[in-house]
C-alpha cells in the first residue's frame, strides 16, 4: 500500500471521528444540539412527535452528592431514552438535564402511554450515594408538530409543556431522598 493511500485513509478516518465527536454528547452518547441544528431541524415527517424530558432535582443531587452522582443519573435517563427512540427517531441532549426526543409516525395516544412507560422505567432506577438512595424522576412535555409549524416552534411549545408539568410536580413535593441529608 502506498504511503499516500495510507495517509488518505487515516485522514478520512480522523475526519469521521471528529464529526462523531462534534455531534455527539461525550457523557451520554446521544446527539447534541449542534447535530439538531445541522441535520434534524431540516427534516419534515408526517406525524412527528417531540418530547422534552427534564431530570427532576438534578441540581440538588449535584450539590448534595457530587457531579459524579449527577452524571450517573444523566446516563440512566439517556440510556432509557435511547432505548425508546432506537429505530424510531432521535434522542438529543438539549441541555444539562434536558433531552429532546423526536419520534416519527407515532399515534399521539400511544405516545402518551409511552411517556408514562418511560417515567415508570426511569423511576425504577436509584443511585446510591453516602448511604442515601437517590430516586430518579423526570418531567416530560409532549407535542405533535402542527402543519406549517417549524421544528423550533414545536421545540418551544414542548419545552413550555415540560415546564408546566415540572411546576406541578415541584408544587406537590420537593427533592426526595431516603437518608443521608
Amino acid at each position: 500500500m502506498s504511503l499516500f493511500l495510507l495517509i488518505t485513509r487515516r485522514l478520512i478516518k480522523a475526519k469521521e471521528n471528529l464529526e462523531v465527536a462534534a455531534y455527539t454528547d461525550a457523557l451520554t452518547g446521544t446527539f447534541n444540539r449542534r447535530y439538531f441544528h445541522k441535520y434534524i431541524q431540516q427534516l419534515s415527517a408526517p406525524n412527528l412527535i417531540m418530547m422534552m424530558v427534564d431530570i427532576n432535582n438534578l441540581k440538588q443531587i449535584n450539590d448534595k452528592f457530587g457531579h459524579h452522582c449527577g452524571d450517573k443519573v444523566i446516563k440512566v435517563v439517556a440510556d432509557t431514552l435511547k432505548r425508546y427512540s432506537e429505530n424510531k427517531g432521535f434522542t438529543i441532549r438539549w441541555g444539562g438535564d434536558e433531552f429532546l426526543v423526536i419520534l416519527c409516525n407515532k399515534n399521539k395516544q400511544k405516545f402518551q402511554n409511552l411517556t408514562d412507560q418511560i417515567k415508570a422505567d426511569i423511576s425504577q432506577y436509584c443511585i446510591i450515594a453516602n448511604k442515601a438512595q437517590i430516586p430518579i424522576t423526570v418531567s416530560i412535555g409532549i407535542a405533535e408538530q402542527l402543519k406549517g409549524e417549524t421544528f423550533i416552534d414545536t421545540v418551544n411549545r414542548v419545552d413550555k409543556k415540560m415546564y408546566q408539568e415540572k411546576n406541578i410536580i415541584h408544587r406537590r413535593s420537593g427533592p426526595r431522598y431516603t437518608s443521608g441529608l
